[in-house]
């Protein structure tokens, strides 16, 4: 592959990989990539659902044009396919895929040391799924994992599967999906694409990938029968798969995970997110996990709770010429408290349990939101000490604010000196508290490419 003359054209180039349509962003370096990642889409799996996404990426800052992105799209889902588009199919052809990338890119002798680009197996939704099939089979290959919103455990459980049950059944692609497909495929293309516009709220090129989908012949059918197979095949996670996880980890391999919030994700809700965590040992964070001290961020201060409600209870009796209560200390054998809110900020719930409340603040706090701690902790601005006081007094519902934003490229990516002083472990289960939803490609491609450039950056560059 001759990547500098790649390089000159405009990415992403179109290409057909084992009659699958395929997209490729090469490495803007003008060398040879340190990283590869194949990207495996979700279900419908058309790659160009993810190009903004991945054209994000690759032009991410972070990564340096070190990058080189192959996305191949689903047998049967972009195009007509001669062979079988079940999920074993699928699987099978992404290795095809990885084959031909580690053969494009060989160990070279560089300055006396062995070298050869990083491989990253990345995929969304049951495309993780099949990146965890994948790495059963390739596990000395690949380098590393990404599952943005995984389903690989339990999704015919889900509540998203629930209300699509009806439409798994083996009688739905043969004899009620032929008729209205047929009168989409005979009205216009420019007649269909804004009715599907209309119906799915979709942007210009999402829908856009949305009509092709409809109007390719036996796309639909593809990805009916192959969610239908999903509901029966993807429920706990296989030893084998466990197996192959903790293996990469015995190396220098990494593996990444992004959830939605709490119960927002109908296809992979916090139960299942604990399960997988849980069979794979991966450690929880609340993304993204921030170096404060980067110049770049709106800094954070933290607070105890309890400290909080002492000052606070305090205050209001010296008003009332009181003596000041004295709050009791937390017993082991205590029943948890109601969670208090910070009205006009932020909420996050940690996976421990524990709440962080951010706000702006010119003070500056290096921690990690996954972290545990001894006492209840939330962040937020000493210029909001109303909102606080009402937060400790109300225990009402946590209630969101879109002020704050972090630049998650910095934060993740920060100071060498940053990073040495606070690692990552090697397995995370990332819990993304920005509101994006299972289907990001379509609105937040842009902020779900920081993270993951973030991500990519410190662990392999």
């Amino acid at each position: 592959m001759a990547v500098p003359l790649l390089a000159a054209f405009t990415p992403p180039l179109r290409a057909t990989f084992a009659s699958a349509p395929a997209l490729v962003w090469p490495s803007r370096a003008g060398g040879p990539p340190k990283i590869v990642l194949l990207f495996i889409p979700g279900n419908p799996g058309l790659a160009e659902y993810y190009t903004p996404y991945l054209s994000a990426l690759s032009s991410a800052p972070a990564l340096q044009g070190q990058i080189e992105i192959i996305c191949v799209s689903h047998l049967g889902h972009a195009a007509p396919s001669p062979t079988p588009t079940t999920l074993r199919a699928q699987v099978a052809h992404k290795l095809l895929v990885i084959d031909a990338a580690r053969a494009a890119y060989p160990t070279q002798r560089i300055h006396g040391r062995e070298e050869r680009p990083r491989f990253v197996l990345g995929g969304h939704s049951v495309g993780a799924y099949i990146a965890l099939e994948c790495l059963k089979e390739r596990r000395h290959v690949v380098d590393s994992v990404h599952m943005l919103f995984p389903t690989v455990s339990w999704i015919g459980k889900t509540p998203n599967a629930r209300k699509l049950a009806p439409l798994f059944h083996p009688i739905v692609p043969a004899f009620f999906l032929p008729l209205p497909l047929l009168v989409l495929s005979l009205l216009p293309f420019a007649l269909l694409l804004p009715l599907i516009r209309l119906l799915t709220r979709q942007n210009f090129e999402a829908a856009k990938t949305t009509t092709n989908f409809l109007v390719t012949p036996g796309a639909v059918r593809s990805a009916v029968n192959m969610a239908a197979e999903e509901m029966r095949e993807i429920r706990k996670l296989r030893d084998e798969t466990i197996k192959a996880v903790r293996e990469v980890g015995s190396g220098e391999g990494k593996v990444r995970a992004y959830w939605a919030r709490g119960e927002e994700d109908g296809w992979a809700p916090s139960w299942i997110r604990k399960q997988v965590e849980s069979a794979l040992t991966l450690s929880p964070l609340t993304a993204p996990p921030s170096d404060m001290s980067a110049p770049s961020l709106k800094k954070f201060r933290t607070f105890s709770i309890s400290a909080l409600r002492s000052r606070r209870q305090a205050h209001q009796a010296a008003k009332a010429s009181k003596p000041p209560p004295i709050t009791p200390p937390r017993l082991n054998n205590r029943a948890p408290r109601r969670r208090p809110s910070l009205i006009g900020a932020r909420a996050v719930r940690s996976i421990d349990g524990s709440i962080s409340i951010e706000a702006p603040d010119d003070s500056s706090a290096t921690e990690y939101a996954g972290a545990s701690t001894d006492d209840e902790t939330v962040t937020l601005s000493h210029n909001t000490p109303k909102a606080a006081a009402r937060a400790l007094d109300s225990g009402s519902a946590v209630i969101e604010s879109p002020e704050v934003e972090l630049d998650l490229n910095t934060a993740l990516a920060g100071s060498a000196k940053n990073v040495a002083s606070h690692p990552l472990p090697a397995f995370t289960s990332a819990v993304c508290n920005v509101g994006m939803p299972h289907a990001f490609c379509l609105d937040h491609s842009e902020h779900m490419a920081r993270i993951t450039a973030a991500w990519l950056a410190q662990d392999h560059l």
